[in-house]
């Protein structure tokens, strides 16, 4: 699509696809149907919520690490190697600062 639709695409044809949709019937349709959607129906009222959030902030929580304990799980190797990783780190600085607080 974006071949067909490109400015290359454009240029060969000599056609503005911006422009030819601009003056097609659909554009006024899609214009009208904004207008239309856009205004509230007579009698309606604004929507109200008693909070800013639907749910607390501990569930929030909750469900966030629900889905990061599922993201780790779904792909152990992956967590198997950043725990690796992290071990390795851990240990070479360990190692590098083996001692320091015992010299000053």
């Amino acid at each position: 699509m974006l071949e067909v639709t490109g400015p290359a695409q454009e240029m060969s044809l000599g056609v503005d696809f911006t422009d030819l949709y601009q003056n097609s019937d659909q554009y006024r349709r899609n214009k009208d149907l904004i207008k239309e959607l856009s205004t509230p129906a007579p009698g309606s009222k604004d929507l109200y919520f008693p909070t800013q959030f639907s749910r607390s902030f501990l569930t929030q929580c909750m469900a966030c690490f629900w889905k990061q304990r599922w993201s780790y799980w779904r792909n152990p190797p992956y967590t198997a190697v950043r725990f690796l990783f992290t071990t390795g780190i851990a240990l070479m600085f360990g190692t590098m600062f083996w001692d320091m607080g015992s010299k000053t």
